[in-house]
């Protein structure tokens, strides 16, 4: 029998936060009749997540896994959050302080708004956002509970040194 969701997560977690890492996602799918199991657990870590680390939880997760009596058919993958992922938790943000990200933020009154901005400071219920109106920086503090999508995105060339300095909260 096929492990829940449940069941992985309460064996990857403390092989995962003992590396100094957290578990981002966990996910089970069965496989048709009586064939194999695929589970897929996502890793997040203050520094990011390397190659080698991966492996090492890989090794650390399969060993465990071997143990379980439904380890017959199962295929592991362990991986990193991607850049696509999208910001939901404030460690999110937080690791991905400086980067720029689009935000889909709802008013109270339910109307949206889209924009790009560079994720800086955040508190317990903010994060600050620096924009750029027309090569005009300022500071937008949102609510998280207001955000209804965010995602990093990929930026090819250097970010402007004011924008930086505003992002890790120095005056530029």
């Amino acid at each position: 029998m096929a492990p829940d969701r449940d069941e992985v997560a309460a064996l990857v977690e403390p092989i995962v936060g003992d590396a100094g890492l957290d578990v981002d996602d966990v996910s089970v799918r069965r496989g048709p009749g009586s064939g194999e199991t695929s589970i897929t657990v996502v890793v997040d870590g203050e520094g990011g997540v390397g190659l080698d680390a991966l492996t090492d939880l890989t090794r650390a997760v399969t060993a465990r896994f071997d143990e379980q009596s439904w380890a017959q058919e199962y295929a592991l993958e362990v991986m990193s959050r991607g850049v696509d992922s999208p910001l939901v938790l404030p460690r999110h943000w937080r690791r991905n302080r400086g980067r720029k990200a689009e935000l889909v933020v709802r008013d109270a009154d339910g109307n949206e708004e889209t924009f790009t901005g560079r994720i800086g400071n955040l508190d317990d219920e903010t994060v600050s956002i620096v924009v750029n109106h027309k090569g005009r920086l300022g500071i937008r503090e949102v609510a998280l509970a207001d955000v209804d999508s965010a995602v990093v995105t990929v930026e090819f060339g250097e970010p402007s040194p004011a924008e930086m300095k505003l992002a890790t909260g120095a005056q530029p």
